[in-house]
């Protein structure tokens, strides 16, 4: 009190315009400020991932792809989930990138995070963003963002390798230059947040360390996600960047994690990447555009999975008998994700309730568990990266 009422310099700010303004400029610079700082985060942990991933190799003598899941279990294990760092380290050593984000998976399906004036960006409602109208100017090579009127909104300068450009090889298709896929942190910078900050880190590395490393193996070069936002979490299987949805500007195929509670979290990241493994791995395709199989293996079960969970998005019977949960009765790729999960998370009580329904004359949920226990367990990865060799071998 003393200092309040003896010390405390009684100087007001009475509002104006001015002065208003003035607090929006300097508000405008402190987030702009605070935001380079986090881009240089990313930038500088980027950066040091060879030196990551070398001193992991001489560990462990042999690369990440040869590990055996003795070596995996202990690479895991010696890690602190609760520190930053170390997800760090497990992203580097995985090639699996994990990006924190202060917006929706639709803000960015819309391109909305390219927009010049961040703010507006920011406050722009939700039922404005999604009628935002993607465009590309092939003159210019650049891309392009008209608001539902058809005006031309104004865009940030789009870094280079925002906006990739694609070639087919047979039916294949690919970045024309055969690039991996690769984020462009520059074009995200406005909307990225440190790992540390992210909500329910908890339960978002639970689900990472319930991955086994065949799974983890196939995943390698899709990113995940995470935001501090609620809504509903979304699988991204574009071939490379911008392909398929012309939106997601600057990113890769992966998986965004919305905010969620507690367990749900877990499932949610774990059921998402299931949707990834699905169509951009055993299926390869998404639409009409074909993803390069990289896991011959795992492309040579797709007419199992058809046969066992369906196919797409087709309906599924709904019967009492043969799911893990009502959600799984949605439909054939929903059900590939939610029983993908539950394998992964909750493997026991699967195989306990597939049982017990295969006594009662009920064999659909132990074909399930068959499937899965065949892709997870038994199915060997071998990664194959792009070339125009490779895609014509699949061509023919």
């Amino acid at each position: 009190m003393e200092e309040l009422i003896d010390h405390t310099q009684p100087t007001m700010q009475r509002l104006s315009s001015d002065y208003l303004a003035e607090l929006s400029d300097r508000q405008q610079l402190e987030r702009a400020e605070r935001q380079g700082n986090i881009l240089q985060y990313y930038l500088a942990h980027r950066a040091g991932k060879e030196k990551v991933v070398t001193a992991t190799e001489r560990e462990f003598g042999k690369p990440f792809a040869e590990f055996t899941n003795d070596d995996y279990a202990r690479f895991v294990g010696s890690l602190d989930w609760n520190r930053g760092e170390d997800l760090w380290e497990w992203s580097h050593v995985t090639g699996i990138p994990v990006i924190g984000l202060s917006q929706k998976s639709t803000f960015f399906f819309c391109n909305a995070h390219l927009l010049e004036d961040v703010q507006a960006a920011i406050e722009m409602p939700y039922e404005e963003v999604v009628k935002l109208k993607r465009g590309y100017d092939q003159e210019s090579d650049t891309p392009t963002l008209h608001a539902a009127d058809g005006r031309a909104l104004r865009l940030r300068e789009v870094p280079a390798g925002t906006i990739r450009r694609t070639a087919t090889t047979g039916r294949f298709s690919h970045d024309e230059n055969y690039a991996e896929p690769r984020i462009v942190l520059e074009a995200l910078a406005p909307y990225l947040v440190p790992l540390e900050e992210v909500v329910n880190r908890e339960f978002i590395t639970r689900g990472l360390r319930a991955l086994p490393l065949s799974m983890v193996k196939i995943y390698r070069g899709k990113a995940i996600y995470l935001t501090n936002l609620k809504g509903r979490s979304y699988s991204v299987g574009m071939p490379i960047s911008n392909a398929v949805y012309k939106g997601f500007a600057g990113m890769q195929t992966g998986i965004f994690v919305e905010h969620r509670t507690g367990e749900l979290t877990t499932h949610n990241l774990v059921h998402e990447l299931g949707h990834v493994i699905d169509y951009s791995v055993i299926v390869g395709r998404y639409g009409t555009y074909f993803h390069a199989y990289q896991c011959p293996a795992c492309r040579e079960l797709k007419e199992d999975k058809d046969r066992v969970f369906g196919e797409g998005d087709s309906a599924v019977p709904q019967t009492d008998h043969g799911y893990v949960s009502s959600y799984s009765k949605t439909n054939a790729q929903e059900s590939f994700a939610e029983h993908f999960a539950f394998y992964i998370l909750e493997q026991e009580r699967f195989r306990m309730q597939a049982e017990k329904e295969q006594s009662a004359g009920h064999p659909e949920l132990m074909a399930k568990y068959r499937f899965l226990e065949t892709l997870v367990d038994r199915t060997p990865v071998t990664a194959y990266r792009l070339s125009r060799s490779y895609l014509e071998s699949l061509a023919e």
